[in-house]
């Protein structure tokens, strides 16, 4: 099951469109929250050994922006929701300068 996990999670990095920032860091953990909001296309993304600082922006969540195509968020949020689940890590690249 894991094996199948990790192929769907490498499958979607390869799918997923192109990011504004300059992807330089890994934050690999458990996901500790998930917070959507009705009114809001954002999703929020905390994990349990969040970055507690950035020189940019705050580091309190990971957001999944409006910006990715609605498809491609509720593929990212059902696999954040089943990581959450399980109690399983995941691996969010970002970066780590800019905003």
């Amino acid at each position: 099951m894991k094996l199948i996990l990790r192929w769907v999670m490498t499958v979607a990095v390869g799918v997923l469109g192109v990011a504004n920032a300059a992807y330089d860091i890994n934050a690999n953990g458990q996901v500790g929250a998930i917070i959507t909001y009705p009114n809001l296309a954002y999703v929020y993304v905390q994990l349990k050994n969040q970055p507690t600082s950035h020189p940019a922006c705050n580091p309190a969540y990971f957001v999944i922006e409006e910006t990715i195509p609605s498809d491609r968020r509720k593929f990212m949020l059902a696999r954040l929701a089943l990581a959450y689940a399980l109690q399983e890590n995941v691996n969010i690249g970002y970066d780590s300068q800019g905003n």
